[in-house]
């Protein structure tokens, strides 16, 4: 499963800062680990810029095991036998955990009694795993698909269809997920299972979740954190008017995205080193080619450091419309406005200068920007 990606998104660097209580604060875990008696458990405080081993508890012959150790605030924890074998609790002071689990993968078949937030943990395990199975399934179906005598354009079908699957899947784990988190606002898990919402299409229950746990835990870290990145999101969802960027051109002159106002553009953030940015441009020639008469443009930010890699590139690929670029990497002021983290990312933007969709590529991109246009005639 991938934990530890959530964990990457749950964890960022952050100061510890206490959430109430003191120094003696007690985290009481006791159970029984099938199979375990004789082995160690450790438990690992997720709460700050890196994990921190915080306490080893033996498991008993008898296959019991009892932890009654300080931590420092409610928060996320990590309770393993092995760095790739392990549970996410939520932990305070407040309540007796008691978890009953297998030695040889803890993470299934266990059960978590006396704890209302790692009960809501454990629904969120069970509805990510959940996905991890349909995807692991649906590759398996795939790729025997391919190793039969088919068609490439057979092979195409499948896929889409599979994907389709895998997104309905998903969308209806999403809509669990949404009904958890508005039956329990203020639960901490929460923070866990929002990372599984797709900002896109959930900001406006995220924010307000990001609200509802900023007062319920006014000196968390993580909670500020999780704020911070809604509001960042918000920032550049669906709907919103895209924040604008300037920068210079290759010819040294400034140039705006609000400069286009009026047009439907393709934003596009690029990098002459990006393999999958290079492979992307001839789709997206074609696509200006054939509808820039139409009032559709793009404007290219690039991430180059090297102006003269960057402006080769663009002829190399014949990209024909604006670009524009800091030459920071990604140090870019366009990272910080746009809060992204990998290339190509794209924004599809309306004549509004509101944003339609992002990170659309391919045949995709081209059916929005079609689609767009005409319901433009129907209207006129």
């Amino acid at each position: 499963m991938k934990i530890l990606k959530v964990l990457i998104l749950i964890a960022m660097p952050a100061l510890l800062v206490a959430c109430g209580g003191d120094a003696n604060n007690q985290a009481l875990i006791s159970g029984t680990i099938q199979n375990g008696g004789g082995k160690t458990l450790y438990l690992d405080d997720l709460n700050g810029p890196q994990s921190v081993r915080i306490g080893t508890i033996k498991i008993n012959n008898d296959e019991s095991f009892t932890y009654n150790g300080k931590i420092k605030e409610k928060g996320f924890y990590k309770l393993g036998i092995s760095p790739t074998n392990f549970l996410v609790l939520v932990l305070d002071s407040t309540e007796h955990v008691n978890i009953e689990a297998v030695a040889d993968s803890l993470i299934l078949n266990y059960k978590v009694t006396n704890s209302a937030e790692n009960e809501l943990m454990h629904k969120f395990y069970d509805l990510e795993m959940g996905m991890d199975a349909k995807f692991d399934s649906l590759s398996v179906i795939f790729k025997n698909f391919k190793t039969t005598d088919t068609t490439l354009k057979d092979v195409d079908s499948i896929a889409k269809a599979l994907d389709k699957s895998y997104m309905e899947f998903g969308r209806k784990n999403a809509t669990t997920i949404k009904a958890i988190i508005e039956k329990n606002p203020t639960a901490y898990a929460n923070l866990y299972g929002a990372n599984m919402l797709n900002p896109d299409e959930y900001i406006t229950i995220l924010d307000k979740l990001a609200t509802d746990l900023k007062k319920a835990y006014p000196k968390s870290a993580q909670v500020d954190n999780f704020a911070n990145r809604i509001a960042a999101a918000k920032k550049t969802a669906i709907g919103v008017v895209a924040p604008d960027i300037t920068m210079l051109t290759p010819a040294g002159e400034r140039a705006s995205l609000s400069s286009l106002k009026g047009k439907l553009i393709l934003l596009d953030f690029w990098a002459s080193w990006c393999g999958p940015c290079r492979k992307e441009n001839p789709n997206v020639v074609k696509l200006y080619n054939k509808y820039k008469d139409k009032g559709f443009t793009v404007f290219s930010v690039s991430l180059d450091s090297n102006k003269d890699a960057w402006v080769k590139a663009i002829k190399d690929d014949g990209l024909a419309w604006m670009h524009v670029s800091d030459l920071a990497g990604w140090k870019s002021a366009a990272t910080q406005i746009y809060n992204f983290n990998s290339i190509p990312t794209t924004y599809l933007i309306d004549r509004e200068g509101k944003i339609l969709n992002r990170n659309l590529r391919g045949a995709d991109l081209e059916k929005a920007v079609e689609n767009y246009i005409a319901a433009e005639n129907v209207i006129h």
